[in-house]
């Protein structure tokens, strides 16, 4: 606790706990906080241990939990009367990464599940570098009996109101809008949120529109915007999955084609596009950016489909894409390129290396290329476990995860490949950009290794402004010299 008038803080949860979320209970007295409160909280991420607890400030004694889940808690919102706290964690033992975080009220010893029939996650897993998105999780009391909580829905990510009383979740905004953070003032709704190509700006939320209350982010961008169309793609395997195109600029049809695939990868694209598809349709080139299995906002069936099968399934949909776009005459066959960041860059690199001869050219940037040396390596080491990947742990099942592992197939890979490494990423450390580069050059491959000093995991979005404009140049004269 920091008092305004200065004096150095005062703590007042234990020290070995981990704390993720706290918040003023009404009458002042009172913090509720989210934590996982176990010895060996710091050591674990994503615990499914982290619950709900209420914390006195001036006379601390004992902690009272007010919420706990099976897969934990995330994030928690007391009442405007005080009387019980909403919050939104996992249903799954085990804290599954497929699985979707969901609204709950916590009274007395019980929780209930808001929204139980809504197959959808309580927060905004939609990404992109004109989004301005601290936490996927956001929500706000009205009253004491409605609740407003983003949800994440193909690709949008709307406020819903919440009834606490009946349980249901009804949308108060239809389009294709991003929403990333909202607020609530009595009956009064804001959030920030991007529409369709634009960039982020706050709006206020008014009978089923939005208006708009800032113009900084967007005008800018107005010369250069572009409005991706979304298409709905038919797969063999009868289920159907969306991505957006933005068209290139005087691009032929037939014409190059580039596919931007997605981290994750239990995450999802939008109709919010990213820069450097911009940049490429300014090119000339067409962009494709898909939705496959396993991302975020179709369903955890759809999520979980790819639990233990990477690069198998969620590839599947990657080439059915191709063959859709070569169908309808979007793409030249002979100029198709892909790129990704993070999870996108494990499957851009996968498809290189087990589909070798598809595509013309490729990016990757920060990817995990070995499962092995990313176990211990990563920030979210031992997170690689039945939990994330689905391939079992180390050492009983390393066949699992080197088979899993793009590394194990890039040397068939004969298309050029610029690798883009962040040198402080501690989530996809510099090694695994590199020990592809070693094995490409190896064998007489056209790759480039770019390392940026000092940058992190998403230079793309947070990275100093020169790198940020040097990665751009980069990938659109990688694609122009090589499609």
């Amino acid at each position: 606790i920091a008092e305004l008038h200065g004096g150095e803080p005062r703590r007042v949860t234990d020290p070995a706990w981990e704390v993720l979320d706290a918040r003023w209970m009404p009458d002042g007295r009172h913090i509720v906080v989210v934590a996982d409160a176990e010895p060996d909280a710091g050591m674990r991420r994503f615990s499914e241990r982290a619950a709900a607890w209420r914390v006195a400030v001036d006379d601390p004694g004992e902690p009272v939990i007010l919420a706990a889940l099976p897969g934990g808690v995330a994030a928690v919102r007391p009442s405007p009367d005080g009387s019980r706290v909403a919050v939104i964690g996992k249903d799954f033992p085990g804290q599954p990464s497929w699985a979707d975080n969901h609204l709950h009220i916590a009274e007395g010893n019980a929780t209930r599940r808001l929204g139980a029939d809504l197959d959808r996650p309580v927060e905004n897993e939609t990404f992109g570098d004109l989004i301005v998105r601290s936490s996927g999780v956001s929500f706000a009391w009205v009253d004491d009996e409605t609740i407003v909580a983003q949800v994440g829905d193909e690709g949008r990510s709307v406020p819903y109101r919440f009834d606490v009383a009946s349980g249901q979740a009804t949308p108060l905004l239809a389009g294709e809008i991003v929403s990333n953070f909202i607020a609530v003032a009595g009956e009064r709704v804001a959030m920030i949120a991007t529409d369709w190509g634009r960039p982020t700006e706050v709006y206020a939320v008014e009978n089923g529109s939005m208006r708009q209350l800032s113009h900084n982010g967007s005008d800018w961008l107005e010369p250069f915007r572009r409005d991706p169309v979304r298409h709905r793609v038919s797969h063999a395997e009868e289920h159907r999955f969306d991505t957006w195109l933005v068209e290139g600029c005087d691009a032929p049809r037939p014409g190059p084609l580039v596919v931007q695939i997605h981290g994750g990868p239990h995450a999802a694209h939008g109709p919010t596009p990213w820069l450097e598809m911009l940049a490429l349709a300014d090119a000339g080139y067409h962009v494709l950016y898909p939705n496959p299995r396993g991302s975020s906002g179709y369903g955890e069936a759809f999520a979980k489909a790819i639990h233990g099968r990477w690069g198998e399934v969620d590839g599947s949909d990657h080439l059915r894409l191709l063959e859709w776009a070569v169908e309808t005459g979007l793409a030249d066959p002979e100029r198709i390129g892909v790129m990704g960041l993070s999870g996108g860059g494990y499957m851009t690199t996968w498809l290189l290396g087990h589909h070798p001869g598809r595509f013309g050219a490729g990016v990757s940037e920060n990817p995990v290329s070995n499962w092995v040396s990313w176990y211990g390596g990563s920030d979210l080491t031992g997170f690689t476990d039945e939990r994330f990947v689905g391939i079992g742990r180390l050492p009983e099942d390393i066949d699992a995860f080197l088979a899993a592992s793009p590394f194990m197939a890039i040397h068939r890979n004969t298309a050029p490949l610029l690798l883009l490494q962040s040198e402080d990423d501690l989530r996809c450390p510099p090694e695994q950009s590199e020990t592809l580069f070693a094995i490409l050059r190896s064998r007489g491959v056209r790759t480039q290794l770019v390392r940026y000093p000092g940058e992190s995991h998403f230079l793309a979005g947070i990275g100093r402004p020169d790198r940020r404009v040097d990665r751009l140049r980069r990938i659109v004269e990688w694609f122009r010299e090589y499609l």
